[in-house]
């Protein structure tokens, strides 16, 4: 047991440094290359926040793991937002922009209330995870003609200091791509294995495992980026990027996770569990109306992630 928990914490740094190095690669090539930073912020940077979630969900369907791999999208986004945003207004109070509440948040509950349609039958089959991506595509399309009015979401500023780090070199930045890669793979794997691990041990489902460990786990870059952007008064981009990331992780994850082999969903879950991430995404309107959310508020959301856990624990 003391080994699968060492185990899990190693799967989670390899998992978080090579996707580190595996974003700054992509940057590095990108711009190398000549593509705009924009596009890259709203292409490689947001594919590569939900990376951890699609690799950790790949490796878990490979090892007949399907509800490691649910419960890591659906425990992500309810993380996102009841820990990862919550945390950050409950101590610095977070502002969000008005277009973030008539797109952004609105573009979420759409994907959110897709997956629940879509996985009602019991199962999100092959087909339902190609409309995902497709859905996903459009989304990303969309952002990318729409790039020029879109300067303020992206942290340019960090993506051009990738290239004054590590240089201009072409292989040198394909090199620092293919160790993020390994390292994904890699951490994804020691993950899942020692998750599957401590499920039996403890004898509770995978998909209470996947919907705490594997999802606050894979949520811990989020949550450190968006207490620094709240304290550095830059809470706008952490918002877009809790956002985004709930976007991606439905349409993007789940999409080609369901594309590789169908995800079947219990009743229970359906019923339970995908409800609480519909229910914390529309907790975030009254907030987004408002244009902020404040200490308080965000600490009453994050004691409802913490009873949410508890209850995934069996204390309730």
């Amino acid at each position: 047991m003391l080994i699968d928990i060492l185990t899990l914490a190693v799967g989670f740094l390899v998992l978080y440094y090579g996707a580190e190095y595996l974003v700054s690669g992509s940057i590095n090539t990108s711009l190398t290359l000549g593509v705009n930073p924009v596009i890259i912020g709203l292409t490689v940077v947001a594919f590569g926040t939900s990376l951890p979630e699609l690799v950790v969900c790949l490796v878990a369907v490979y090892r007949h793991a399907d509800d490691i791999a649910l419960g890591n999208v659906v425990g992500s986004n309810i993380a996102n937002i009841g820990l990862v945003l919550a945390a950050g207004a409950a101590l610095f109070t977070v502002t969000i922009q008005r277009r973030t509440f008539a797109r952004d948040i609105p573009l979420m509950l759409i994907f959110s209330a897709v997956l629940l349609a879509l996985s009602y039958d019991g199962e999100i089959s092959r087909i339902e995870g190609a409309l995902l991506l497709a859905g996903l595509l459009a989304f990303t399309v969309y952002c990318v003609k729409t790039a020029s009015s879109h300067m303020d979401e992206v942290d340019i500023e960090a993506i051009e200091a990738e290239k004054k780090e590590h240089g201009d070199g072409l292989q040198k930045a394909l090199l620092i791509t293919a160790l993020g890669i390994g390292g994904v793979l890699l951490g994804a794997h020691f993950l899942v294995e020692s998750a599957i691990s401590i499920a039996r041990a403890l004898h509770i489902s995978e998909l209470v495992i996947g919907m705490t460990i594997v999802a606050v786990g894979t949520s811990l870059p989020e949550l450190a980026t968006t207490v620094v952007a709240a304290y550095r008064k830059k809470s706008d981009i952490a918002v877009g990027n809790v956002i985004g990331s709930n976007i991606f992780n439905i349409g993007f994850v789940m999409g080609a996770t369901s594309l590789a082999r169908p995800i079947p969903v219990g009743s229970g879950t359906w019923a339970n569990e995908m409800m609480v991430m519909l229910f914390f995404s529309v907790a975030l309107i009254p907030f987004a109306a408002m244009g902020r959310m404040g200490r308080i508020p965000g600490a009453v959301i994050l004691v409802g992630y913490l009873v949410f856990i508890l209850w995934q624990a069996g204390v309730f």
